[in-house]
Order: structure tokens, then C-alpha cells, then sequence
């Protein structure tokens, strides 16, 4: 049972924050109802489940290959300071539209709409990679088909019970597309503050030892 609590927590707190993918899920939840946004969920939580697995998987052979992971890290700092640059521009364009809805989408597109989101969203995978070497190193999670399957059975359950908070939280009512029209347009400050501040501890973290701590 290790693993799955691993995994729902891990989950839990990579989703609590507002994102691209959980404030969509209550865009839709306000403005068309809980239906249409548990649909969108469960697209979203799918591939959000595949991604742990690469995630694993990609971690077993991180293990047996520890200078991967420093030339990671390396790569990882650029990459997270363009994205903080990236998502700071783009809040400003943000605060200049409304980002649009089509209200008649089936539900099998609800769907897909959940799992292409989420398969843009590449975030959960350097994030599971961590939290799986973590676990590994303390032999809490060996690298074996059950315990990499309650992972993901975890993870899955972790991101839609977060999603699920989300989709009641706005559910439709009188203000409700107020409030999620600014958590919308702020989102990607909050993102793009996230994504510094991880580029900077990993900066801190590599420069470390060549100060002698």
C-alpha cells in the first residue's frame, strides 16, 4: 500500500495548486455543469496515470545511470527559466482576452479534451521522476509491476480526487464565472512563479559542491 499512499500524495499536492489543467476542469464545471467536468477529468486523470508509469520507468533507469541525472538537471534550469519567461508573457496576453469554451461538445470530446490537455501538460513527468528515485534511494518503492501499479492506481486517484475539489468548488452558481475568469488570467503568473523557483534551487543545488558545502 506504500506506493499507492506515495502516489495519491504526490498527486495531491502536484494538482492543489492552480493550473492549466484543474482550472480548466472548473471553467467547465462553472459556466456547463459537473457532468461535462468530471468527463474532462477522467480524459485528464488517464494520461495523467501513463505519465507516472514513463515516469517510473524513465526513474529505474535513472538509478543504475546517476550522471544522467546531472546532465538533467543541467538541461532542466534552461528549460524552466524559458518556460517562467514564457508563461509571464503569456499572462499578459491573458489579461487581454477570454479564453473561449465550445458549450456543445459531446461528452467523448469532454473527454478528449482532458487527455490532450494533459498530454501537452509534460510538468508530472520530471516531478514522478523525482519522486520515484526519492523513494527508491529510501527503499520505500522497488522498480516491480505491482508496486509500480498501485503508483499509478495512486497518482490517478490523487488527481481526480484534487480535480473533483475543483469541479464543486465551482460548480455553476452566481459569480462563479467571475471567479474563475481571474484565476484564469493569473494562472500563468502563478505557473511562471513556480518554474523560477524551481530553475533557481536547481541552480543552488548544482553549485553547491563547488563551493564547499
Amino acid at each position: 500500500m506504500l506506493p499507492l499512499l506515495i502516489g495519491f500524495f504526490a498527486a495531491a499536492l502536484g494538482t492543489s495548486l492552480p493550473g492549466m489543467l484543474n482550472i480548466t476542469a472548473a471553467k467547465i464545471s462553472a459556466f456547463y455543469g459537473k457532468k461535462p467536468a468530471v468527463v474532462y477529468a477522467l480524459g485528464a486523470v488517464t494520461i495523467a496515470g501513463l505519465q507516472s508509469l514513463l515516469s517510473a520507468l524513465f526513474a529505474k533507469y535513472l538509478d543504475k545511470h546517476p550522471e544522467v541525472i546531472v546532465l538533467l538537471e543541467e538541461v532542466g534550469i534552461f528549460i524552466f527559466f524559458i518556460l517562467t519567461i514564457y508563461f509571464f508573457s503569456t499572462g499578459k496576453k491573458n489579461k487581454k482576452k477570454e479564453a473561449v469554451y465550445d458549450q456543445d461538445k459531446p461528452l467523448y470530446k469532454q473527454f478528449g479534451l482532458g487527455a490532450l490537455l494533459s498530454s501537452v501538460n509534460v510538468f508530472p513527468i520530471p516531478y514522478y521522476v523525482f519522486i520515484a528515485l526519492t523513494c527508491s534511494a529510501k527503499d520505500w518503492f522497488p522498480f516491480d509491476f505491482w508496486p509500480l501499479a498501485m503508483l499509478v492506481f495512486g497518482v490517478m486517484l490523487g488527481t481526480f480526487l484534487l480535480f473533483y475539489a475543483y469541479i464543486l468548488f465551482f460548480k455553476p452558481k452566481e459569480g462563479a464565472k467571475e471567479e474563475v475568469s481571474f484565476i484564469m488570467k493569473n494562472a500563468n503568473y502563478i505557473i511562471g512563479s513556480i518554474t523560477g523557483i524551481i530553475a533557481i534551487f536547481t541552480v543552488v543545488k548544482l553549485i553547491k559542491p563547488y563551493l564547499g558545502y
